[in-house]
């Protein structure tokens, strides 16, 4: 006889790395938290955007929790995601990101006792993007700044929020987005930045050439977006 006594779902728990940077010396400055693409790790993406480490600012860089195994003949190159995306099944999407943006809050709530800062920016790149924009517009009140480079804003799952609020009125977004990315398509990007910006959100798009890489031109233009919004590099 065979016979289905229970059946049910559990959790559990990875260890998932993350890494604090401070430049500078320890008096009051941002904390910059940065997100990575789907399949990189923390290591790829503080080696893509040193010059951001010239940012008197905390740098803090969090790993996707979800690994991956890129190429099953390389046994050495796994990668990490944020979430899990299925594109016949949204709720994957939305439990996989809110689990990851619980485990991002666990770790800024660790931080900010022990630093002085004094905003908190959001910087991801394509899946780091998405992550980025889902993240401040849900925990809007830790979050100064979002920057995309080569994402989506899912304005779509807060719409409430961004036509009859005004808690995300205080947050700066900006999406630098390559005009060739075939990723990720810039129309929709700039549909969604219109979109935002329309109802009073401070949020702009700006295209530079190029595709879904991220280049040492999209670096450069959204570093320079901090500086002219009021960040300082420091002195050695």
């Amino acid at each position: 006889m065979l016979e289905t006594l229970v059946a049910g779902k559990s959790t559990f728990k990875l260890q998932v790395p993350y890494k604090l940077i401070r430049t500078g010396d320890d008096s009051p400055k941002p904390l910059i938290v940065y997100f990575h693409g789907y399949g990189q790790d923390i290591q790829d993406l503080e080696n893509e955007m040193a010059s951001y480490l010239e940012l008197d600012a905390y740098h803090l860089f969090i790993q996707g929790p979800f690994p991956l195994k890129l190429n099953p003949k390389d046994e050495k190159r796994k990668g990490f995601s944020y979430y899990i995306y299925d594109e016949h099944d949204d709720s994957s999407y939305l439990r996989s990101i809110e689990y990851t943006a619980e485990f991002i809050q666990e770790v800024v709530d660790h931080m900010l006792p022990i630093i002085k800062a004094t905003r908190l920016t959001l910087v991801g790149y394509s899946m780091g993007a998405y992550l980025a924009g889902y993240w401040g517009f849900t925990r809007w009140k830790h979050t100064n700044d979002i920057v995309m480079l080569n994402g989506r804003m899912k304005a779509e799952l807060f719409k409430s929020k961004i036509e009859e609020q005004d808690v995300l009125k205080h947050i700066n977004v900006v999406a630098f987005h390559g005009k060739n990315d075939s990723v990720v398509n810039p129309v929709h990007q700039k549909e969604m930045i219109e979109y935002i910006a329309g109802n009073g959100i401070k949020a702009s798009f700006i295209e530079v050439d190029g595709g879904h890489k991220l280049s040492k031109t999209i670096i450069e233009k959204s570093l320079n977006w901090l500086l002219e919004l009021g960040y300082r590099k420091y002195k050695n």
